[in-house]
This record gives structure tokens, sequence and C-alpha cells, in this order.
């Protein structure tokens, strides 16, 4: 059989072949898709330039029967003379152009750019080039058009009625269970306020039956009080909170009524809470005593509250000690700690100087007391904190980066540590190990010191300024730090590659991190809060908001149920660690009978601290003004 060659240049095949191919009569048999594809494939192979493989540009044809693009083969017999496929001797000027490839490549090239488009290109031009549509076809086509832009609008219209249907189910199951909720409060309520009724009518029974006895012991069977209903119950309240305020000088029952409402809240959700959890426990206790009494334990958590709230309720100045110089600058005191006997304090700031007083000699004296010890540093100091086991150790952190210990005793300086490269803001001493002490600073660096050695046991690279540190009072492992990009890290110090966790809450600078306990943490920054965290959960357990920190140290400190936080309105503020409200405050301003000091918006509370052994809180302010507060 002849050859021939064909189109692309790529082969030859047999005459007879080729029309029994294109015009057999045998009828074709539909092909699977895999064998299209591959077809497909094979087709758009032979539409590609052997030497670009790209699809043939102005194709030419060699005599060899090869086709490539004629910028591809000029440029190759540059080089060469010989054909890139099949070797054979090719010239110049014995390279033709395949004008029928050229053709077909033109008209494949029009309908794919046709197909390639969707469906409103596609007719979009037809109706631009009028492709033998009719005016009765566009018709046609405008009524289906219409049709289905309508069904498209039920569809949407139906669409959204049935979002709006589920939406209202969702809200009617939810206030639902909210009522469910409320009606379950509701007898909770009812049922502690029976309880509380009956035992506010015992102990009204037992008064009147024990002042209505004769000196012989008889009774003079005067009859006693009958039982109250639940409309009684609020005028028994409101005697009972009197009598428990009569220990208030000048308080009145409007007054606690106006505190009891400012904490409703917390109070309520305390309540509640406690109620649900010992519920789901079953362990609702039941008492029994003078009258039926259900006393739940979010009612008792809500009674020992009342009862810290009533009991204290205002700060007391016992003593107060004032610099020389009122106003002068280097009078603001960083910081101000107590011994870990309670029987002294000392305190650190701008000054360049730690000095010490004895609390004794503080509280007897009626004039102005003389401290015991002055110990000068070399540069402004930051904080200071007191060794619970050597008891005469004191150590601060300096702005020249310089960490120091002391002894108190002797004024003298014990070890100094210089490996900061910044300003150190904090140090705290170890409770389980004495000879452990962490530091850190404005260089990003949480460093372990040793005093048995010269150098820092580790430091941790936190990447950003660290305000604070603090050590866990249970675990010489576990440090925390508050930070300027707004976080706590608690890092295990035997793995500090990575923290610990890393907590999330402040919008601002973390200025202060303080233990409670083994569990939780408290913080503060200068976004004007206080948080209490679930170090285990990582999770807000209460915040703290009433004073006003926007930019300074305003101090931080923790004592059992009781927090307390200096402000920049020159004020001291005492929180109950269940109320999110201030407890109480007190201001450092003079009062208005004070003609010698006039108040000075610039000041601010700059540290506090509690004894351990009894509610005395020591504050101290930027004018180096030191007070000595009892909370009653």
């Amino acid at each position: 059989a002849t050859s021939t060659i064909d189109v692309a240049g790529r082969g030859v095949m047999p005459k007879r072949a080729a029309h029994k191919r294109d015009c057999g009569g045998i009828e074709r048999v539909p092909k699977k898709q895999d064998e299209v594809d591959e077809e497909t494939s094979v087709a758009d192979a032979d539409f590609q330039c052997q030497v670009c493989t790209n699809v043939y540009r102005d194709p030419f044809l060699t005599q060899c029967g090869h086709t490539f693009c004629y910028r591809c083969i000029w440029t190759h017999l540059k080089h060469s003379n010989t054909c890139p496929i099949c070797r054979k001797k090719v010239t110049r000027d014995k390279i033709y152009p395949n004008f029928v490839l050229g053709k077909l490549l033109k008209k494949l090239e029009q309908t794919s750019d046709i197909l390639g488009k969707n469906f409103a290109e596609k007719l979009h031009c037809a109706l631009v080039n009028h492709d033998g549509i009719t005016m009765q076809e566009i018709d046609s086509l405008m009524a289906m058009m219409d049709e289905k832009k309508e069904r498209l609008v039920r569809a949407d219209r139906d669409a959204a009625l049935q979002l709006l249907l589920e939406f209202l189910e969702y809200s009617k199951r939810r206030r639902e269970e909210k009522l469910v909720e409320i009606h379950e409060n509701l007898r909770s309520v009812e049922e502690d306020m029976r309880s509380i009724s009956g035992q506010l009518i015992g102990h009204l029974r037992l008064s009147s039956n024990h002042k209505t006895l004769h000196p012989g012991g008889i009774s003079n069977n005067r009859p006693t009080i009958p039982n109250a209903e639940l409309e009684d119950i609020q005028k028994a309240l409101e005697d009972t909170l009197w009598t428990m305020s009569r220990k208030e000088e000048g308080s009145e029952p409007a007054a606690v009524k106006e505190r009891l409402l400012l904490h409703f809240d917390d109070l309520k959700s305390t309540y509640f809470e406690n109620r649900l959890r010992a519920k789901k426990a079953g362990n609702l206790s039941t008492v029994r005593g003078v009258g039926a009494i259900a006393d739940s334990d979010g009612l008792r958590k809500v009674k020992d509250i009342l009862s810290k709230f009533l009991q204290y309720s205002k700060l007391e100045v016992q003593a107060e000690i004032k610099p020389g110089n009122l106003f002068h600058p280097a009078n603001i005191i960083s910081s101000i700690e107590v011994n870990a006997t309670n029987t002294a304090f000392a305190t650190a700031g701008v000054s360049k100087q730690i000095t010490v007083y004895n609390f004794s000699s503080l509280l007897d004296c009626s004039e102005q007391s003389t401290p015991t010890m002055h110990m000068m540093a070399g540069s402004k100091l930051s904080c200071l904190t007191w060794n619970d086991r050597i008891v005469q150790h004191v150590a601060s952190s300096a702005y020249a980066g310089v960490v120091s210990i002391w002894d108190a005793d002797t004024g003298q300086s014990v070890m100094e540590f210089e490996e900061h490269q910044k300003r150190v803001w904090s140090v705290d001493f170890s409770k389980p190990d004495p000879n452990l002490l962490v530091s850190g600073g404005d260089d990003g660096k949480i460093k372990l010191w040793c005093t048995r050695q010269k150098h820092s046991a580790m430091s941790i690279d936190i990447k950003a300024n660290v305000c604070c540190v603090r050590c866990s009072p249970i675990s010489s492992h576990c440090v925390a730090a508050g930070s300027a990009d707004h976080q706590i890290h608690l890092y295990d110090v035997r793995k500090p590659s990575e923290p610990l966790s890393t907590i999330k809450g402040h919008r601002k600078a973390v200025s202060y991190v303080k233990f409670v306990d083994g569990e939780n943490l408290l913080s503060a920054s200068i976004d004007s809060t206080l948080k209490l965290w679930d170090t285990k959960e990582d999770k807000i357990k209460r915040s703290f908001t009433g004073h006003t920190n926007d930019r300074n140290f305003v101090g931080l400190a923790v004592n059992e149920d009781f927090i307390s936080c200096g402000s920049e309105t020159n004020d001291v503020y005492v929180y109950y660690k269940e109320l999110s409200n201030p407890l109480c405050t007190l201001s450092f301003n003079p009062g208005p009978a004070s003609v010698t000091e006039a108040p000075d918006v610039s000041q601010f509370v700059s540290s506090v601290c509690w004894r351990t052994d009894c509610m005395t809180l020591l504050a101290a302010n930027s004018a180096g003004i030191i007070k000595v507060l009892s909370l009653t």
C-alpha cells in the first residue's frame, strides 16, 4: 500500500487504512471515557512542536516530512544541519510553510475559544454576532429566562423563610430552656427562703424565750412569736442585716442594702453556680435544728461571702510615715514588703536605698517613726522580696540590671548578680527552696539564680519585656511571669524550652502576678483590671474592676480572701476574691480640712502589701507616704 505524510508530519499510514478509518461502513462502537481522554491527549501532542513543546506557531515542514515552528527550526538550523527528530540532513532553503496545518490550527483556536466560554458568554456571543437567531427564537429565549428567574426568586424566598423558621424554632427552644432554668432557680430560691425564714424565726424565738425568763428560771408563759410566712421574710432579713451592721459605726440599713446591691450579680452567680453544682453531685444537705432547714452548698457559700461582706467594710489608718520633702521626685516607693515573721517591713524605690522599719516601734510611737536600717544601692530600685527561711535576707532588683541580696541585720550586700542587660523589674525568692530566686526585666529574660553560685542557673528568653516574676508557693520548679505582650507565661524550669501555658486575657502589659495558692494565680495589668486565673485549666475565674491603672505600677497584694492594689487616683482598693467590685477604698489625698497639703493629681498609690498574721495592709504612694491600714 502506498503511504502518505500526515498533516502534522509525524509519520505515515497506508491510504487504504486511512480511508477505512474515515469512510468505513462499519458502525462505530461508543468509546469509553478513558479512551476518549487518551485520544484527546494524543491529538494535543500531534499539534505540538518537538523543539519548544508548544502548539505550532507558523508551522513549517522539512523535506524529511516533520513539522516545527518556523522560529524553532530556523534557530535550530543555525547550529545544526540535521532534523531534530530523524537526524536527516536539512538546510534552511529546504523548509516550506505547512499551509494546511496552519489553517486547521487557526480554526481549532477559534472553536476552542468558544468552547472555553461559559453559557452566558456563549449566549452573548451568539446574540452579538447574530448567528442565525431569529426574533421568535429570541422571544422564546427571553420567556424561558423570565421563567427561570421567577423560579430562582421563589427558591431564594423559600430558603430565606425556611432559615427564618429554623431561627425562630431555635430561639423558642432556647427561651423554653431558659424558662425551665428560671423556674428551677425560682424553686431553689423559695426553698432557701423558707430555710432562712425557719432559721430566723428559730433564732428570734430563742431570743424571746431567754428574755422572758424570770430570775428564778420560771417562764412568764408569754406567747412566742408565730411562724412567719414568705411575705414576712424580707422584713426579718432587714432586721437581721440591721443587727449585724450595728458593728459598723454610723452605718445605716440603707447603706448595707446599697452595698448588697452593688455586689448582687456576683452573689447571684455564686449562689446559682454552687447550688447547681451541689444538685448535680446530689449532696444537698439537710440540717435539723430549730425548724426545718434545707441548707444548700450554694446558699452556704453566699452566707460565707455575706459574713465577710458585713464583717469587713472599711480601711482605718493605724500609722503614717511621711518624708521630709513631700513632693521630691525621689520619694516614689516602688516596692513595700513585710518579712516572714511579720515584725518588720522594707521599702525601696527611686531614692536608691532600702529602708527597714520595725512594726512594734511604728505602732507604739505616736510621732514619726525612725527606720531601723538603711541599705544604699547603686541605682534606682524597682522591687523587693524577703526570704521566708533566711528571714534576715532581702533581695532587690535595680534599674541598672543588678539583682542583689542584702542582710537586713547588718545592712551589707551579700551577693550581686549582673547578667541582665537592661532594667530588672522584678525579683522573687522561692518559698520551697530558700536558695533559689528568680528575676525578670526589659531584656526579655527570666533568670533563675542560686545563692550558692555567681552565675545564673538558667535563662529563659520570652521575646518580650518581663514586667513581673513570681515563684510558686508549693513548687520550686514553677515560675510565672507577666510581660509587655499582654500575656502570662508559666514555666517549669526543668523544661524551659516551652512554657507550660501562656494565659491570654489582658488588653495591655501585665504588671504583676501573684500566686493565691498552688492552682490560682492573680494578675494585674495597666488595662485597669485584676484577674483571677485557674492555672490548671488556663481560664479566668473572676475579673476585678474599679481602680484606675493606665500607665504606672500601682502594686498588687493578696492575703487569703482579700486582694489589694493601688490606683492612679491616689487611692488604695481592697477586693474580696468572690466579688468583682471593690469592697472598700481609702484615699491618700488630704481631707478637706487640710490647708497645708494641696492634693496633687499626679500622685498615685505605687505599692501595697499585707501582713500575713492579721488584716493589716501597708500602702505607699509616689510622694513617699506610707500608711499602715487595718481592714475592719
